[in-house]
This record gives structure tokens, C-alpha cells and sequence, in this order.
């Protein structure tokens, strides 16, 4: 609990307890069950499946089946107004009201863990235990206190059992406990310092994977909640490689929290934003690993047909356009925005698997690669091209959206090229944004010449003529490439299709004065009997 956020947290986690029990008296079926910090889910010995979570006397729920569609109520695991009397020694200001409870079972036991706060700062985790969920539950004291004992999340390791905890205040910190009592053995490890809070723990292959939030939760829509992940190969850390596992929001889902993983099936919290912030429980069955790290929805794709080390123009689905480098600029934070195919360099990137996600290099700037802007997770963060640092800001997983399109993702926030408000102006900018499946963020690939072509991918033209140098402030110097002959004649436009110039030359080449334009991008269309040349300027 966050020490300047006491008021939000017992205001939204009573106003959840009434929700809680109004949605019981009339509704036992819904799209979403209420639920705040939910429990990893647990089988109980009549094979239902419950989740415990926050609420009086720590609130329950079950179902039939592991996507919780017809859920109901059960006996929380202490009477309502009643709780162990060791909590009033730790916490003042205890009313009953338990916050964010995990629960684990050891052989034939359950072993449920809860959180108490009250007034100010200080918390305790205490332990009950059962052999069946629905109980009786006999409550074993006190595990942890503290400014940040809450939100406790187990794990189970080769037999060793762990409990990950914390809040925003002090951080995240682990501990060993008994197998047999539920108590500490030995001492605790801090893995993260604050302003994070809520832990969950899994492990798979040679990793230990730790989920947690940043951002404020308990506002409903206006939460900034979202969950991030670190792995190590040590539980006990450091945990490093930090990346946005879920965004603050994506559609009806806002300020996501508390992630629970069993029985095939991830969990979390969310507020509703078509349910005026309710909180709710997500449940999913697209959880998966790739490359050594966690992924929702389609895996990271190897990429297809694309061939690493291939020369590709990225086509947006929704407008037809490509992605390009601004005004063909080769310079650290070069923007990227889409364009008509103008067949040049500023629109042609080479793709190259470095096994751990993909890089998209400019051929004008073959150096530098694809890049969120400061390494950000914000939405509308901008998209760039940056000197390459071999770092997740400039790598991408290439997630297959079917019919030949791919979800370009960032591997350091979890978000994806997106072209603004799904324009189809040349121009419009490249940003990132969480994956909405929109078709601004989907795009194909088609090889162009001189790239290593996938098997039946069609090849386009290679340009020779080029402009330099590009942005200009006074000069441009026009070279159509090969043996030319007769005349060419050459327009510029502005953005407005305005004629800025015009003349003609004969030869291969020619230098055209453009100091007398004003600072912006041009477009430049050379003709002659050998057909059609155009490209991207810009003077500045």
C-alpha cells in the first residue's frame, strides 16, 4: 500500500466488498467475475476451481470449469466482522477487510496467505491452512510484517516452497518458508525497490520469471496500473531485462494487476471501462513463452516467408502505404512515417533475425534501426530509427495477424507500430500503441531486388536514379543512374501537390537550385522516354 494512496485503497476496496455482494444477491453468471487482486487459481477437492481475492473476510469464488463462465460465491475462509487476533498487534485500524490473498496446496493442504492493513503504513501476511476450500480454516499467525507486507504470491520449486511480497513503498523482497508449518525459513532477499508492487512468481526452462506493477492502481478507469516482467536464473535474482507484459490498457481492459498462472490458464484483474471501472477478473488460455520470454495471444513469429538478412518494403494493411524514413535522413532520431511507394532507399529495410526478435534496418541508414523514441512504454511514443545498441527498444517480435500481415511488437514495451488515428495520408506518423488487432498495425512484407526472396514472394524494381544530398538546405543534385540519353523533365511539389518547380536537362544528371523554397518535404517526379522516377525531399 502506498503510504500518500491510503484514502483510494479503503475507498475502492469497500466500495469493491458492497459491489461484491450486491453482484452475489443478483447476478451468479457473468462475462467477467468481480475481483480484485485475485489468487492464483486452485482445485478443490470436489474438482471445482477457486479464486480467492480481496474483499471481508477474505472473499471467494468458484467454477466449474478453469475460464470461470459460471462462477459463484463461496464461504470466505473467516467469518464476516470476525479475524485472527494477532492481526490488531501489527496492523491498527484492522476492520477485516484482507487484501490480495494467494493460496497453494502442499500435498493434502491448503495454505491460503492474506494480507491486513489499516491505518498509515504498517501490514502483516498471515497463514490458514485446510483440506478443503471451502473450509473449516484454521488460522496459523503471523508471516511477515511490516511497511510492505502485502500481496503475497508462492511458488512451488523442486519442493522448496517460496513467497514472493510487497508493495510500492519498499519494493518486492522474497522468502523461503516451510513446506510443513508455512513459516519463514531463514532470511529475506529484496528484488525490486519500490514503486512496484503485487509479485507473481513462475519459472520455466533454466528461468524465473517475475511479474509485478508499476504505475497507481484503485481509480477505476483513471488506474496507470500496468505489469511488467523480469526474469533471472536465480530465484532469489537479480531479475533483470525489465519489459511491459501488460499495458495500462487494451480495448475494455484498464490498470491490469496481480498475475496468477495454473492449470494452463493466466489470471489478473482489470478495470472495465464499459462497466464504469468495476474490477473484474480476466481469465486466459493464450499464455505462452518464446525466445525466453513471456508473450499473450499469437506467439512472436519466426517471420514466414521473411528471410532474415532480406531487403523488404513494410506495407501498411489499412492504407497501402510503406513505412519511411523522413525526408530519407540517416541522423539518430530520424522520424518513420508512411508514404507512397516512391521506390527509393528511404523505403526499403533490411530484416534480420537476431534471435532474439527482429531488426528493420533502412537502407539509407544501414547502421541504424527501428526504434521507440527514449526507450519508452508510453502509448503515442514515438517511432524512429537510431543507431544500433543491440538493446529491446530496437528489437521487434514479428507476430503473425494470418493472410500474409504481421504485428510489428516491441520486445521492450509490448506494444506495436501503429500509424496514427489510421490515416492513409502520406505522411502520417509512426507511433506505438497496445495491440488492438487494428489494421494500422498490421502489415506485409514484400521482398524487393537484391534481397534473399522467400520461396513464391514477388520482386519489385530496384531503383537506380537517386537525390543527394537529402534533406538539402540550397542544392540537389539529380542522378538517374546508367546511360541516359535526351531530355528529362522534373517537377517539385509540396505536400499539397502544389508545383514549388520545374524544368528539364539532358544527360544523367543535373543540379537544381532549391534554396528559394521554403523549409519542408517535396516530392520530385523526373520524366523522360525511359519512363518515371519520383522521390521524397527535404529542404531545411
Amino acid at each position: 500500500m502506498r503510504p500518500d494512496c491510503t484514502f483510494y485503497h479503503l475507498l475502492s476496496r469497500a466500495a469493491l466488498s458492497v459491489l461484491l455482494m450486491l453482484l452475489t444477491l443478483s447476478v451468479a453468471q457473468a462475462q467477467y467475475p468481480p475481483s480484485h487482486d485475485p489468487s492464483t487459481m486452485v482445485q478443490n477437492v470436489d474438482g471445482r476451481y477457486w479464486i480467492f481475492t480481496t474483499g471481508d473476510g477474505v472473499w471467494a469464488m468458484s467454477s466449474s470449469n478453469r475460464d470461470f463462465t459460471n462462477w459463484r460465491p463461496e464461504p470466505t475462509p473467516f467469518p464476516i466482522g470476525q479475524w485472527p487476533s494477532w492481526i490488531n498487534n501489527y496492523v491498527d485500524g484492522f476492520r477485516g477487510f484482507f487484501w490480495a490473498p494467494d493460496v497453494i496446496k502442499i500435498g493434502s493442504t491448503y495454505f491460503l496467505y492474506y494480507s491486513c492493513a489499516g491505518n498509515g503504513a504498517p501490514a502483516a501476511i498471515g497463514v490458514a491452512t485446510a483440506t478443503n476450500l471451502a473450509g473449516p480454516w484454521t488460522d496459523r499467525g503471523m508471516v511477515v510484517a511490516g511497511n510492505n507486507a502485502i500481496d503475497p504470491a508462492l511458488l512451488l520449486d523442486n519442493g522448496r516452497l517460496y513467497m514472493s511480497w510487497g508493495n510500492w513503498q519498499s519494493g518486492i523482497d522474497i522468502i523461503e518458508l516451510s513446506t510443513s508449518t508455512g513459516k519463514p525459513i531463514g532470511g529475506s532477499t529484496h528484488l525490486v525497490d519500490g514503486n512496484v508492487e503485487g509479485p507473481g512468481l513462475i519459472k520455466n526452462g533454466s528461468y524465473y520469471y517475475l511479474f509485478y506493477q508499476r504505475g497507481l492502481c484503485c481509480n477505476g478507469v483513471n488506474s496507470s496500473y500496468y505489469m511488467v516482467v523480469a526474469r533471472s536464473t536465480n530465484i532469489r535474482g537479480p531479475y533483470t531485462g525489465e519489459r511491459v507484459f501488460l499495458p495500462n490498457r487494451s480495448g475494455n481492459e484498464v490498470g491490469p494487476g496481480h498475475f496468477g498462472y495454473s492449470f494452463s490458464r493466466l489470471t489478473y484483474h482489470f478495470y472495465d471501462a464499459n462497466d464504469n471501472g468495476n474490477a473484474k477478473l480476466r481469465v486466459r488460455s493464450d499464455f505462452g513463452f518464446s525466445g525466453g520470454w513471456p508473450y499473450l495471444g499469437s506467439p512472436p513469429s519466426s517471420g514466414g516467408g521473411i528471410v532474415s538478412g532480406g531487403t523488404y518494403r513494410i506495407v501498411a494493411r489499412h492504407s497501402n502505404k510503406v513505412l519511411d524514413v523522413a525526408g530519407c535522413g540517416n541522423a539518430d532520431g530520424t522520424n518513420v512515417n508512411q508514404w507512397s511507394w516512391l521506390n527509393n532507399n528511404c523505403q526499403k529495410w533490411t530484416v534480420t533475425n537476431t534471435g532474439s526478435g527482429w531488426r528493420l534496418s533502412p537502407l539509407t541508414a544501414p547502421g541504424h534501426a527501428l526504434d521507440v523514441t527514449n526507450c519508452s512504454s508510453d502509448d503515442l511514443a514515438n517511432v524512429q530509427i537510431w543507431s544500433w545498441l543491440n538493446n529491446d527498444c530496437q528489437k521487434w517480435d514479428l507476430v503473425d495477424r494470418g493472410g500474409g500481415y504481421y504485428g510489428i511488437r516491441s520486445r521492450a514495451s509490448g506494444k506495436y507500430v501503429d500509424i496514427l488515428s489510421f490515416s492513409s495520408d502520406d505522411g502520417a506518423n509512426a507511433v506505438q500503441w497496445p495491440g488492438t488487432g487494428g489494421t494500422n498495425q498490421q502489415f506485409r512484407f514484400e521482398a524487393v531486388s537484391g534481397s534473399r526472396l522467400a520461396e513464391g514472394q514477388p520482386e519489385l524494381a530496384e531503383a537506380t536514379a537517386r537525390v543527394f544530398p537529402n534533406p538539402t538546405s540550397e542544392q540537389l543534385n539529380i542522378d538517374l543512374g546508367g546511360e541516359m540519353e535526351g531530355s528529362t523533365d522534373y517537377t517539385l511539389y509540396d505536400t499539397a501537390g502544389k508545383v514549388m518547380l520545374s524544368g528539364n536537362f539532358t544527360g544523367r544528371s543535373a543540379t537544381v537550385s532549391v534554396k528559394e523554397l521554403p523549409v519542408g518535404l517535396y516530392l520530385l517526379k523526373c520524366e523522360n522516354q525511359g519512363g518515371t522516377f519520383t522521390e521524397k525531399m527535404q529542404r531545411r
